[in-house]
């Protein structure tokens, strides 16, 4: 094989050594498109994936942790606060609630101790948790500027968010 000659694939696995990966801009001929669908979904890829550093292994252990110990206590504080509800909604013999009461009403009814208030408040923590979670993401993934994650958390934080507005209650 002479010097400017390329190896080939069949070579390269002959030899041992791996094959040399030809990205899909390469296999495409002078195809703009596709070099420009590639560079859009490199966004969304990872061209390399190398090992991991100990401190990197570190640092997702401790994000995974702090996630877990909020919706835990998410959890855990919703639970206790609907069970406050059904406890005053027990002591006072109120009926339980068939719809949830409404944000600008909730404060007044918490103020007067009121039943279906306090299970509204229970329900908007167990419902609000995970969108905390997104929002600890989103945070965490700008810290470290890592743009695909920010991008694709962002998203899932604007879905979120329209449909809270564009639901009804």
């Amino acid at each position: 094989m002479g010097e400017d000659e390329k190896p080939s694939a069949s070579n390269a696995e002959s030899n041992g050594a791996a094959a040399p990966e030809t990205s899909t801009a390469e296999a495409a001929v002078g195809s703009e498109s596709v070099r420009i669908m590639h560079g859009v979904l490199g966004l969304f890829t990872t061209p390399e994936i190398g090992i991991e550093t100990e401190q990197e292994v570190k640092n997702r252990r401790e994000l995974n942790e702090v996630v877990h110990r909020m919706l835990i206590l998410g959890l855990i504080f919703s639970t206790v606060v609907l069970f406050v509800g059904l406890a005053l909604s027990a002591i006072f013999h109120t009926p339980l609630p068939t719809k949830v009461t409404r944000f600008h009403q909730l404060f007044e009814g918490l103020k007067k101790g009121s039943p279906p208030s306090v299970l509204s408040l229970g329900i908007l923590l167990l419902i609000s948790t995970p969108v905390l979670r997104v929002l600890g993401s989103l945070v965490e993934f700008m810290l470290k500027r890592d743009w695909r994650y920010t991008v694709v958390t962002s998203l899932v934080l604007l879905i979120l968010a329209l449909s809270l507005i564009v639901g009804k209650g």
